[in-house]
């Protein structure tokens, strides 16, 4: 099933015609949020910032992703900057998982004076943070479910009982109305025959009505009667042609 907004969105509308230039240049159609919740302490723990660098890496690798669109602060653009007297020091903000408490300080010294990523990638108390990425759509991912399926698996690779890890954005609640319109078939002929069913008791219940009890809905003559007899002694139901009078 396609259900790629491209397809029902009418493309010479000057409005599609922007978005469409702008996520060509820019991206951002699709953009998708994981959280990263620990179920114990904040996100300053090595097997939590391990997740956090593994599902960048991973979202990275997808053929769908749009890669600069694609921000934690495991990125690779996610910079650490300092100023001195001899100029400016920009690193990474965390180029490798810090493993030992001083470590640990000085990513968390190095979040607080960038405030830019609080509130986008980290939460102000620490007890979360965020994957951020983007994603286009081809033939190859004609709706939704097929668009977020590498994303899925990325993300539950790393899902265990120490950690809740939540999906946001477009693209999810896509595939959840796609895949309530996948139904839609089956609902419509399962209505279908309950239609059906209905018309055909109305059908019995008129005959009985009208032509009295014992009526033959089928053939629409009374049981024992020499039409009935007549009709069901011939294949297919028809009326035996009756012997003339002598």
């Amino acid at each position: 099933m396609d259900t790629n907004p491209d397809l029902w969105a009418p493309q010479k509308h000057v409005y599609v015609e922007t978005t469409n230039l702008l996520d060509k240049i820019f991206g951002g159609k699709n953009y998708t949020v994981i959280g990263i919740v620990p179920k114990q302490g904040d996100i300053y723990q090595p097997q939590v910032l391990g997740k956090i660098k593994r599902i960048q890496e991973g979202i990275e690798q997808l053929p769908e992703a749009v890669r600069h669109n694609i921000l934690s602060l495991a990125a690779h653009k996610i910079k650490s900057i300092k100023g001195g007297a001899e100029g400016m020091e920009v690193r990474p903000m965390m180029e490798t998982v810090p493993q030992t408490p001083a470590e640990i300080e000085k990513l968390k010294a190095a979040i607080a004076s960038m405030p830019i990523y609080i509130n986008s990638l980290v939460s102000p108390d620490g007890k979360a943070a965020a994957v951020v990425a983007d994603f286009k759509q081809s033939e190859k991912t004609p709706n939704y479910i097929a668009l977020t399926e590498g994303l899925r698996k990325v993300v539950d690779s790393e899902r265990d009982d120490t950690v809740d890890i939540y999906l946001g954005g477009l693209p999810m609640v896509g595939a959840a109305a796609d895949t309530h319109f996948m139904k839609m078939p089956m609902f419509f002929g399962a209505a279908l025959l309950v239609i059906m069913l209905d018309a055909a008791a109305d059908t019995d219940r008129y005959l009985e009505r009208h032509l009295g009890p014992g009526v033959d809905g089928a053939a629409g003559c009374a049981p024992g009667s020499p039409e009935h007899d007549d009709t069901h002694s011939h294949p297919g139901g028809r009326r035996r042609p009756r012997d003339p009078d002598p």
